[in-house]
């Protein structure tokens, strides 16, 4: 039960956190949640100001229902799929490009259970679309009812992988009433974001292109969409944006996030030099599990956790010198464990094979993720 609905307290601040590929089971946050805390409690003046149980909740949104239909009927019969698909209208050689891809593992693998739905969302628009409206309407029940109770102050989000994606096509379409069918925009009153942060960002990679022909501006475009940081312009969804890669992620190489300072004019705002800037670019380097792109992986490096605790409780919160206490213990956590030495040979040897500079068409989502169907299994 959520602290809110118990009736004993509000937390302050929400943390809304969206999965990414897989398959995810109710309660897939848990640990997530679990991890954060502890860190919370784990530093003495955040404690002081109130325990993380009091201060923050992770309040998960999920979209595995809008995949699972055609994912169950890949798996029973691969004919049907060709039908299922089709109430989705796939652009030509969808179909074949996806049975490919699927062709390269056995069933329920790495390939039928995570990269079918990326790739999925890149090449079908109708599920883009289900997918927003699935998120968005989870977010603005949630919110509403949040909004105007006693303690609650600011909501964040947090995307990982192609979470990262259904963040930023889901905020825009609020601002674009893309979902007018369950209430449009977001509640009355709501607060601006606090942060957006985004864990292996691929929301550059699986954007919505514009169309051959379009001129001016493309709201979906990452860069010019409404999705994008500042202090003081109320025009931003959110006042701070941590874009988060670990470096042998190979999930968010082919396409960094890497904005334009002309393009988000005020990601370098800031009201003194002390204060935590708008954009915030996070590389991470320490290993502590084969598993990089894990969400707890991310979460479990204080390069991660404590730029977004300074956020929601000021930068003075966590100082430089407890931060560097948090990165050595962090650091002793990688000692003897061979697999993270295999792991980390292993992808710096796939990181120039990862490396597509310039994805302009599915077929190059579709080599990406035959790549990383190799490579995870």
């Amino acid at each position: 039960m959520s602290a809110w609905q118990g009736g004993r307290h509000m937390v302050r601040h929400t943390l809304f956190v969206i999965h990414g590929i897989g398959k995810h089971p109710a309660g897939w946050a848990d640990n997530a949640q679990t991890k954060l805390r502890e860190r919370w409690n784990g530093i003495n003046t955040l404690k002081s100001i109130a325990p993380a149980s009091r201060s923050f909740e992770l309040v998960p949104l999920s979209y595995d229902s809008v995949f699972e239909s055609v994912r169950k009927r890949w798996r029973d019969d691969l004919d049907s799929v060709r039908s299922a698909l089709g109430e989705f209208t796939p652009p030509p050689g969808a179909f074949e490009a996806l049975t490919e891809l699927w062709e390269l593992g056995e069933k329920d693998n790495f390939a039928t259970t995570h990269v079918l739905d990326l790739v999925l969302y890149q090449l079908i628009p109708t599920f883009r679309h289900r997918v927003g409206v699935t998120v968005f309407a989870q977010l603005r029940k949630e919110l509403s009812a949040r909004m105007g109770k006693k303690g609650f102050e600011t909501w964040s989000v947090v995307g990982h992988s192609m979470g990262t994606a259904v963040a930023h096509d889901t905020l825009q379409g609020a601002v674009m009433r893309e979902w007018d069918a369950i209430g449009g925009a977001l509640p009355t009153g709501t607060l601006r974001m606090k942060a957006l942060m985004m864990l292996a960002n691929c929301s550059e990679l699986l954007e919505r292109k514009a169309p051959a022909g379009h001129v001016g501006r493309w709201p979906w475009d990452v860069y010019e969409s409404d999705v994008w940081p500042s202090i003081t312009d109320t025009g931003a969804l959110c006042q701070h944006y941590l874009d988060v890669a670990h470096r042998l992620d190979p999930v968010a190489m082919p396409k960094p996030f890497s904005p334009k300072a002309n393009r988000w004019p005020g990601t370098n705002q800031r009201i003194d030099p002390t204060q935590t800037p708008p954009f915030v670019e996070i590389d991470l380097t320490r290993v502590i599990d084969a598993n990089v792109h894990a969400l707890e992986h991310y979460l479990d490096d204080p390069d991660c956790y404590v730029p977004l605790f300074r956020i929601l409780e000021g930068d003075s919160a966590v100082s430089d010198e407890e931060l560097e206490r948090l990165r050595r213990e962090h650091r002793d956590q990688q000692a003897h464990v061979q697999a993270i030495a295999k792991t980390r040979r292993e992808i710096e040897k796939w990181q120039d094979r990862l490396s597509l500079t310039d994805i302009a068409h599915y077929h190059d989502v579709i080599s990406w993720a035959r790549r990383l169907v190799t490579f995870f299994t």
